[in-house]
């Protein structure tokens, strides 16, 4: 499984490099000779791996975070963080964290597709994680 991800993720980069910027979820999938359940399982894959890593970070700050004062400063962190988001990826973080939704609802909700949800998702996390680091 780690190594169909490494493939597949190798695999849009090469496509990245080649058209000079983030291909489409139409571009990578034709690439990659994948259909669109499959394509929309590895985002969610990749997204996964985000995840935990991001959740690291906070269980890390936290464990150094043991009084009030610092939960504070953990807090306005994660604050600051989120303000660096832009306004998509703030209201995708909000719905899927915060109102539990799933990618096909907050998919819904903002008209775009699945994958482009996970892709928001993963960039805030990101974002995020370079922020708290």
């Amino acid at each position: 499984m780690r190594q169909q991800s490494h493939k597949l993720r190798d695999g849009v980069r090469a496509l990245t490099r080649l058209l000079g910027r983030e291909p489409t979820a139409q571009e990578a999938m034709d690439r990659l000779g994948l259909s669109e359940a499959d394509y929309q399982q590895y985002q969610m894959a990749e997204n996964a791996e985000l995840i935990a890593s991001f959740d690291e970070v906070l269980h890390d700050n936290a464990a150094s975070c043991p009084g009030p004062e610092e939960q504070l400063m953990l807090r306005r962190s994660l604050e600051q963080a989120l303000g660096g988001l832009d306004e998509r990826e703030q209201r995708v973080i909000q719905m899927y964290y915060e109102f539990e939704l799933s990618y096909k609802e907050i998919a819904a909700v903002l008209d775009l597709t699945d994958a482009r949800v996970c892709q928001l998702n993963k960039a805030a996390l990101g974002k995020m994680k370079a922020a708290l680091a």
